[in-house]
C-alpha cells in the first residue's frame, strides 16, 4: 500500500507553497512594471543611440511590443 501524509503535514506544506507565492507576487509585478519601463524607454531611443546598444530600429519595435509579461 502507499502511504499518504499526514493532514497536520499537508497543512504545512499547502502553507509554505501559499507563503513562497505572497513573497514572489510583490516581486512579479515589480519585474513587470520594470520590462514595461524599459520597453518605453527603448523606443524614446534614436538610431543612433540603438545602434550604441547594438540594436537596430527593428529589433527595438518588436521588443517593445511585447506584452509585459513576456521575457
Amino acid at each position: 500500500m502507499f502511504q499518504t501524509k499526514p493532514l497536520a503535514t499537508h497543512r504545512q506544506s499547502l502553507f509554505a507553497r501559499w507563503r513562497a507565492a505572497a513573497v514572489t507576487a510583490p516581486d512579479i509585478l515589480l519585474l513587470w512594471a520594470d520590462r514595461a519601463a524599459s520597453r518605453r524607454a527603448l523606443m524614446r531611443l534614436d538610431d543612433r543611440q540603438l545602434g550604441d546598444i547594438g540594436v537596430n530600429r527593428f529589433d527595438a519595435v518588436r521588443e517593445a511590443r511585447k506584452p509585459f509579461w513576456r521575457g
